[in-house]
């Protein structure tokens, strides 16, 4: 197989994973009150009720179109499970194929039971030449009756929906209204953070974990928090996704005065250098040092804290910073003295052009998020493998990233 193909095939997996996970905050969002979904349960998910069980199978084929062929191999596995239920218990199920299918039109069908019966026998080429085609009867081989057969098809519900792009554009609408946010609100923080829930959620082992109503999942889609994962890097590639987090959350934000902390996972840093170039990219750009004519009061430079470095990497990073005469603090006043928020946030001036506030630990990173005042407060998370918890007291925006390189080109 060639290396374009296998691209082509490693893409149309993410995206049938995405279209998956959209289907699913979709269906989270028209709950009704007395009913939860279970993510990856009997199926990619399923709603229950009172008295009803809903099982619903996503397929995303952007390549191949909605044939027998298509709908067999998509309901057998359902068809299978029907099977095995008592047959007092089989009317307290339905099931659902929910997907988009080349040249399909959006649409709900059922089907009969005899067009059932017909699309499960399967034809093969013959092995020999001139040999007619073989026909084979799944029916017969799964043991399933006329009856069974029409007691299924009438349960069962095809969904054909529109395709990716404008699948994913009804979910954002859909959080937009269930959230009472704008759209760029439901586009920029409400999307990315559900697409994080439902996705975790669906790595769970612990099935009491994977089940969500309605009112749950919208209290954890914050809208004082946005959470991305490593499936928005998946789905637009290194170069796209970079560009479009510096687009939402960055670019038209550096020049306010505001408090923004940069919170970096020392995992990402393997040099010293990488060290220093992170803190001359956030110089230059969340700063206003260079600033002339700009009034002390609209003055800024940004908070950087890197998550889980140790002490003499710290020390001589700002030793070479010194070194460097660029201007910090770092919340200690002189030698022996206990950190201070005060002395953290001491004012940029003119004749006081410092560049960084430098936070040194775990301890002195919660202090400042509880006591920093103002409405403009922003908490920039880069993590590798696990996010900083939710503050609760910033915007918070966590990003995983895999290099310092890709940060730099986000700020």
């Amino acid at each position: 197989m060639s290396t374009d193909n296998v691209n082509r095939d490693a893409c149309a997996t993410i995206q049938g994973f995405l279209y998956q996970f959209d289907a699913t905050i979709l269906s989270i969002l028209e709950l009704k009150d007395d009913e939860h979904l279970t993510v990856e349960g009997i199926e990619d998910f399923d709603i229950y009720s009172k008295d009803m069980s809903e099982l619903f199978q996503c397929k995303y084929f952007e390549a191949t179109k909605l044939t027998d062929a298509t709908i067999r191999d998509a309901i057998l596995p359902m068809l299978k499970g029907f099977l095995l239920i008592n047959k007092k218990e089989r009317a307290k199920r339905k099931f659902h194929l929910y997907g988009y299918f080349k040249d399909s039109v959006c649409e709900e069908k059922t089907l009969s039971g005899p067009e059932i019966a017909k699309l499960l026998c399967r034809h093969e080429r013959p092995t020999k030449p001139g040999t007619h085609l073989v026909v084979i009867n799944v029916q017969k081989e799964i043991g399933a009756s006329d009856q069974d057969i029409q007691e299924f098809s009438s349960q069962l519900v095809i969904h054909v929906t529109e395709e990716y792009g404008d699948h994913k554009r009804r979910v954002i609408e859909a959080l937009k209204m269930s959230c009472k946010t704008t759209l760029l609100e439901a586009e920029s923080f409400l999307y990315p953070s559900a697409r994080t829930i439902v996705s975790n959620i669906a790595a769970t082992k612990d099935l009491a974990a994977r089940q969500l109503t309605k009112t749950d999942f919208i209290s954890r889609v914050s809208p004082s928090r946005v959470l991305y994962n490593a499936w928005s890097l998946r789905e637009l590639g290194e170069k796209s996704y970079c560009l479009s987090l510096r687009t939402e959350h960055f670019s038209h934000r550096n020049i306010d005065p505001a408090h923004r902390i940069f919170a970096i996972d020392s995992a990402l840093v393997r040099t010293d250098n990488e060290l220093l170039s992170i803190c001359h990219a956030l110089r230059r750009n969340w700063s206003s040092h260079g600033s002339r004519r700009k009034p002390n009061v609209e003055r800024y430079a940004p908070f950087v804290f890197f998550r889980g470095l140790n002490v003499e990497k710290l020390v001589a990073l700002k030793k070479l910073l010194h070194e460097e005469n660029v201007q910090f603090v770092d919340g200690y006043g002189f030698l022996g003295s206990s950190f201070s928020v005060d002395q953290l946030c001491l004012p940029q001036t003119k004749s006081n052009p410092l560049s960084l506030r430098i936070i040194s630990s775990d301890e002195d990173f919660c202090k400042t998020l509880t006591s920093i005042k103002g409405r403009c407060r922003f908490l920039y998370d880069f993590f590798k493998d696990k996010p900083v918890n939710d503050s609760g007291k910033c915007t918070q925006i966590s990003i995983p990233v895999t290099s310092v390189k890709m940060i730099e080109n986000i700020i």
